[in-house]
């Protein structure tokens, strides 16, 4: 029996159609579930009421146990969360960019593709390196998530481009139990996976001011901030856009007392 070529591609068309329509509608169900799911968790978590960046010169900043009395700012209850899932360690959020519950998992890969209660779901969470801790008192910490195709997630970070976006997006928060911390963004731009951003270890104050060096020098804005080696650093990190050997990072550090 001869096959008609022209028949055959058509079959062959209407086939790749249909799974590509499928492929969109699953996506779209998928982003749509992932939205549910987020907006449950800042229910849950009372985000409305939760401590934001302040604008005042003055820092916010998580004062040592036995100085902080009553002036210690306040932390956020993550209790309803944790009933749900014991990864949730707090709260990140630039205001009007994102706000998402910060998880950590045992490895770095089971966040990428499950959402902050445990479920399957291809946006993911955000979180905290697996190494890192939990307490936020390593000189380096990494935090992870996607560069969501809606902007969602980490998808946002990519307008850290442009010094206009960065005025008047300038700062990270990171809420928990203990308190609230504001990282002040210095550094935005892309690197390799080999790149000292993802290196752990970094023990000496000259390998950690060489890896502070690394990102002002590469920056795609001027922020005229300068970290040191003493201080604390947060990096944002998700996809470039450019493939899988590169990232786009966002570094922000501490602001002190």
């Amino acid at each position: 029996m001869r096959i008609d070529p022209r028949r055959f591609f058509e079959f062959l068309f209407l086939l790749m159609l249909s799974m590509c329509l499928a492929f969109l509608y699953l996506h779209h169900m998928d982003s749509q579930r992932a939205g549910q799911l987020y907006r449950e968790a800042a229910r849950l978590a009372d985000v409305s009421h939760a401590a934001e960046p302040s604008p005042a010169p003055a820092p916010l900043e998580v004062l040592p146990e036995t100085d902080a009395g009553d002036d210690a700012p306040a932390g956020m209850d993550l209790s309803p969360l944790r009933e749900a899932n014991a990864d949730v360690v707090g709260w990140i959020e630039v205001p009007g960019l994102l706000s998402y519950p910060l998880l950590q998992g045992e490895d770095n890969a089971y966040y990428l593709s499950h959402a902050w209660n445990g479920e399957e779901n291809a946006a993911g969470a955000i979180f905290l390196d697996y190494r890192a801790s939990a307490s936020l008192d390593g000189s380096h910490t990494l935090v992870y998530g996607h560069r969501m195709r809606d902007g969602t997630m980490f998808g946002g970070l990519k307008h850290y481009k442009d010094a206009a976006f960065w005025q008047e997006n300038p700062s990270v928060t990171i809420s928990n139990e203990d308190g609230v911390w504001q990282y002040d963004i210095y550094a935005a731009y892309e690197t390799a996976l080999t790149a000292p951003v993802y290196q752990q270890g970094l023990s000496s104050p000259e390998e950690r001011q060489a890896f502070i060096q690394y990102g002002l020098e590469r920056s795609a804005i001027d922020t005229g901030i300068t970290p040191t080696a003493e201080d604390k650093i947060i990096t944002l990190s998700t996809c470039s856009g450019s493939g899988s050997d590169t990232r786009w990072v966002v570094q922000a550090v501490r602001k002190q007392v």
